[in-house]
């Protein structure tokens, strides 16, 4: 990391006393100014808080009658250490909503937001008319804050007031902050109300599907769940394993950073504040590769359901593709997660990944389940921001896989596809020579690095991305 110069300092100085000591970890001169303004406003509000109840904020030391300015040196202090803003001020604005932040739980990324809200805006682009009377559900894997499934509440219940959303973590403290956003967001009216029913957040491990499978969400899940009993209800029994659609939407942002390049590419302030379970995997060798299919409630499903196909296998994990074993060690949660989706019956999958690199290797492990999906995309970290060439010749997404050839893309990721440049086929950008469900090309969406591998069936998830 470059230094920071004399003349930056004296300039930051001259402007606030204690600006300085925010340019050490902003680094420029505007965002350090942005910092400021914020813990200014927060520490007014604590200490104004703290003359009624004591003040919760685990960075400040306990000052007897401090006012605020002794509270913002404080919080700019911590800030120059590295401790992330997010932890200082206590939430991080993600869409709509105020995600409550601590220690010990994974802060919420403004690109797992993107492409939150933007499976959110395709998924309402299928179903406003055919809603009425049945159920939604979406299983939010490794939940961490709870943000992307809150979120998903918050977009989809206007249109969707049927919903079931489960939130799954290892961590006792993920899931109880978790529970602490839901309450909290509802009662600033952040979210419906409809939310505490809909809702649940339950604490397990991913790889358990046996935990997964008795994860159904809320009240509302539970008196489906009765109502089926006691009507004698049947669920259609797809072939395989003989489970039905259970799930309708599988999202997860596990952890995916090799052990490596955890020391490699991560900040000092990642390092030292942010949980490393929620960021590197556990070793591969200890992970077993479950066959039991995931359950969710037995109510009718919007979507249609599909014969999941075969597990897979362990050995057809990543061993075609030309990737270091130090990388390999951060894709340990995607064989389950996939294998995951296609047991359960799940018509959409959505998968974060760390890179392009990466993306393209879930993208292997996603296309060996022969039968199960019918398009896999790779999603960028602003999957939205289409070029202006790609917004002219965007169409259908499964007619669009089937028919257009691929062009080559960048091989890194750095950036998404310019107007006029290669790289952009019938609205798609295009990573050449993946082999994918119809023998194409495998297209990615949006712009910035690769942020998330997104697989759908047809009939059900290939209807949301219809023009």
């Amino acid at each position: 990391m470059p230094r920071l110069s004399p003349s930056l300092l004296l300039q930051a100085h001259k402007i606030h006393a204690l600006l300085p000591l925010l340019l050490r970890p902003c680094r420029d001169l505007q965002s350090a100014q942005n910092e400021l303004r914020w813990l200014r406003e927060h520490a007014l509000a604590i200490t104004s808080s703290s003359r009624d109840s004591p003040n919760s904020n685990r960075y400040l030391r306990t000052v007897t009658g401090a006012g605020w300015r002794t509270n913002l040196r404080q919080l700019c202090e911590q800030r120059a250490r590295g401790v992330p803003l997010q932890y200082l001020l206590g939430s991080q604005p993600f869409g709509a909503l105020d995600i409550k932040c601590r220690r010990g739980v994974l802060i919420p990324r403004p690109e797992t937001e993107a492409y939150t809200t933007h499976l959110a805006h395709q998924i309402l682009r299928f179903l406003p008319s055919t809603t009425t009377g049945k159920s939604f559900r979406i299983l939010d894997l490794c939940t961490g804050t709870g943000c992307i499934a809150l979120l998903l509440h918050s977009l989809l219940h206007p249109r969707i007031p049927n919903l079931q959303i489960t939130g799954i973590d290892i961590s006792p403290l993920a899931i109880g902050l978790a529970r602490q956003n839901l309450a909290s967001n509802i009662a600033q009216n952040l979210l419906s109300p409809a939310a505490k029913d809909q809702v649940s957040f339950n604490e397990g491990n991913a790889f358990d599907t046996r935990l997964i499978a008795s994860s159904g969400g809320g009240k509302q899940g539970r008196q489906r769940s009765t109502e089926q009993a006691e009507g004698g209800e049947r669920r259609q029994a797809g072939s395989g394993c003989g489970c039905g659609s259970e799930w309708d939407v599988i999202i997860s942002n596990p952890p995916y950073i090799s052990p490596e390049g955890y020391k490699r590419t991560t900040s000092r302030s990642v390092r030292n504040f942010e949980p490393r379970l929620a960021l590197v995997p556990p070793s591969s060798a200890s992970v077993p590769i479950s066959t039991a299919p995931i359950s969710a409630s037995t109510s009718t499903s919007i979507l249609s359901t599909s014969a999941p196909a075969p597990a897979l296998k362990s050995s057809q994990s990543i061993s075609s593709t030309t990737t270091t074993d130090a990388d390999r060690d951060g894709d340990t949660f995607y064989p389950s997660l996939l294998q995951h989706a296609a047991a359960s019956g799940a018509q959409f999958s959505l998968l974060e990944v760390a890179d392009l690199a990466q993306a393209k290797r879930v993208v292997r492990l996603a296309t060996a389940q022969k039968g199960v999906w019918d398009v896999v995309e790779i999603w960028r970290d602003w999957p939205a921001q289409q070029t202006q060439q790609a917004q002219q010749g965007l169409g259908s997404g499964l007619d669009e896989y089937r028919s257009c050839g691929g062009i080559e893309a960048e091989s890194k990721g750095e950036r998404g596809p310019r107007t006029g440049e290669a790289g952009v086929v019938a609205g798609r950008e295009m990573v050449k020579g993946m082999k994918g469900v119809e023998e194409g090309d495998v297209p990615v969406r949006g712009q910035g690095n690769g942020r998330a591998v997104v697989c759908w069936r047809a009939g059900g998830g290939s209807a949301w991305f219809s023009g």
